[in-house]
Parts: C-alpha cells; sequence; structure tokens
C-alpha cells in the first residue's frame, strides 16, 4: 500500500494538503469534491484489501473536516473581498460626485458673493447718496445765497452763511472719514490719558455746538489706556453726535468711567449717555448694522464704524434705550 497512496501510505497526509489548499484557493464545493473523490479512493483501497468499516471511517471524516471549514473561510474570504471591491468602487465613484458637487457649490458660491457685493455696492451706493446729499444741498444753496448777496452788494451777514459752510463741510468730512475707517484695519496703540483724550473731546464739540453741555464723572485711578488714539476717537466722536443728532433744545451729555473686574481681567467701562434721547426698539435691535440710526434720517455708518473700533481695540460696545434716555456702554481692556 505505500506505493499506492492508500489508506497506510506516507501520502495520507498529502491529501490534507491539497483539500486545504483547494479549499481555500478554490472555494467550498471544489473542496468538498476533491474530499469526496479521495473518500472513493480510500474506501475503494481499502475494500479491495480488507473491509475495516471503522478504519475506513476515521479515514475519510477528517478529509470532510478540513474541507468544510477551510472552503466555508474561503467563500467567506471571497464573498467579503467582492463587498471591499463593490464598496471601494462605490466610495470612488461617490467620491466623484462628491468632488462634482463641491465645485458645483464652490461655483455657486462664488456666484452668490459676486452677487452679495453687487448687491452691497448697490446698497451702500445707494444710501451714502442719502447720507451726503443734503449736506451738499444745503452747502450748494448757501453758496447761491453767498452768490446773490455779493453781487447785491449785502454783506453784512456774511459771516453766518459762511460757518453754517463749514458746519456742513464738516459733516462731509466725518461722513468721509467714517466710510475710510470701514476699510482701514491698522491700528497704531499708544499709551493714552484717557481723562485728557475725552477733555479734548469735549472742548471740540463745544465749539462747534451751541447748548451742549457734558456732566463728566471718570475714573481717577484709571488715566492711561493703551489706544489708537485716532481710531478711538473718532468712535467716541460718532457715539456722541448720534446722542445729539436732531436736537436743538440745550443738551447735557452725561460720561462717566469706573473699573471693573470680569474672570479676573480688568476691564474700564465707559458709559455716555443723554437722558433726553430715546431711540425706537425697532432701530435699537439692528443700530450697528450699516445705514441704520437713532436720528432723523435713519441712516447712516456712524455706530457700525464704533463698533468695529472697540473691537479692534480688543472691547465691546453695548447701547440700552427706554423712557429714562439712551446710554452707550464701551468696555476695554485694562492691559
Amino acid at each position: 500500500m505505500y506505493n499506492t497512496g492508500g489508506i497506510y501510505s506516507v501520502f495520507y497526509s498529502g491529501y490534507f494538503v491539497i483539500i486545504s489548499i483547494a479549499s481555500i484557493l478554490l472555494g467550498l464545493y471544489y473542496g468538498l469534491f476533491l474530499a469526496l473523490a479521495s473518500s472513493v479512493f480510500i474506501l475503494y483501497l481499502g475494500i479491495s484489501v480488507s473491509f475495516n468499516t471503522l478504519d475506513l471511517v476515521y479515514k475519510i471524516i477528517p478529509l470532510f473536516i478540513i474541507a468544510l471549514p477551510s472552503g466555508v473561510i474561503s467563500e467567506y474570504v471571497a464573498y467579503y473581498s467582492i463587498i471591499r471591491e463593490n464598496l471601494k468602487n462605490e466610495l470612488e465613484e461617490k467620491n466623484l460626485q462628491l468632488t462634482k458637487y463641491i465645485k458645483e457649490i464652490d461655483s455657486l458660491q462664488k456666484q452668490l458673493i459676486e452677487q452679495e457685493k453687487r448687491k452691497i455696492l448697490e446698497t451702500f451706493t445707494e444710501d451714502m447718496s442719502h447720507v451726503l446729499k443734503n449736506p451738499l444741498m444745503s452747502i450748494g444753496g448757501i453758496a447761491d445765497i453767498l452768490d446773490r448777496k455779493i453781487k447785491e452788494g449785502k454783506i453784512e451777514d456774511i459771516d453766518k452763511y459762511i460757518e453754517k459752510i463749514k458746519n456742513e463741510s464738516k459733516k462731509l468730512n466725518v461722513v468721509l472719514n467714517n466710510v475710510l475707517q470701514i476699510s482701514d484695519g491698522k491700528m497704531v496703540f499708544e499709551d493714552i490719558n484717557i481723562i485728557a483724550l475725552f477733555n479734548e473731546i469735549i472742548d471740540d464739540f463745544k465749539k462747534r455746538i451751541r447748548n451742549l453741555n457734558f456732566s463728566v464723572n471718570m475714573d481717577e485711578h484709571v488715566k492711561f489706556v493703551k489706544l489708537d488714539k485716532k481710531k478711538f476717537t473718532v468712535a467716541i466722536n460718532n457715539v456722541i453726535d448720534s446722542l445729539i443728532e436732531a436736537r436743538k433744545e440745550p443738551t447735557i451729555i452725561y460720561i462717566q468711567s469706573y473699573e471693573k473686574t470680569i474672570s479676573n481681567k480688568k476691564i474700564l467701562i465707559i458709559e455716555i449717555s443723554n437722558r433726553q434721547h430715546v431711540i425706537p426698539q425697532a432701530i435699537l435691535n439692528n443700530i450697528f448694522e450699516p445705514f441704520v440710526s437713532g436720528g432723523s434720517t435713519k441712516k447712516g455708518i456712524a455706530l457700525p464704524v464704533v463698533k468695529n473700533i472697540i473691537n479692534l481695540h480688543g472691547g465691546t460696545v453695548d447701547v440700552e434705550s427706554d423712557e429714562n434716555g439712551t446710554i452707550f456702554k464701551i468696555s476695554l481692556p485694562i492691559l
């Protein structure tokens, strides 16, 4: 039997190797087929020599035992390989679709940005024309009056008209300065005596506006603050202007400052208020948006500029308004 490869042959273990390899590489059915063929061969040889049923069973059953799990594992591996390949192909297809969608979204986003830019530019141009219209028309009207009076030789009250032109020119300068501040994000910080700075701002307002008074209570313990003096002055001017706009009767602007500690950080609080000035709630909700104000025109960029400048200083600005008046609260970090 040594030369036949039968049940007592040393080549019997080769059946296991062949069946295992066939089951793994070719699958369950091929493995079972080889196990069956080997069993028939062994059974034939076993019967031809000596019919020992138990010995034959012990030789045949292991062939199926090795073929079945090997084949099942092979089938699962093949099955999941197909699934993996299908998933890979599907993922690649989805990735291509996603790339396409991203490009389309990017294109749409660029179109929307361009449309929004045009819309903003149109709105800005329209609203700026309203803002500039009044002072320009006033200057033009006053210039016509001056021209007529000079031709008529009536120059006794010419100084009054020249003063009006100066005032309207200052209004234009404020508007143009605010427009420049929107695009200028460069900051130049210095240690500024904030009490002296407010005194300069107050003196300038008193020179320009009659019947305007100030009640000032600044914290003497906090004198020097790191500020961009030019920008911060613009912000404070805008706040005060918004509180006195369109008022002809005597007005008092209240200014106070005090130090406060929030989350272990020292903060300087500056409150600027007018107890006679009330901002409608509808405007108050959007007062820091461009071309919304509490004045008679209800247009402007002054307060959005205030918010931008204070934010550039690392601070915040809030406003409250009710029947008791309007108060702007500016918070600045003390460095």
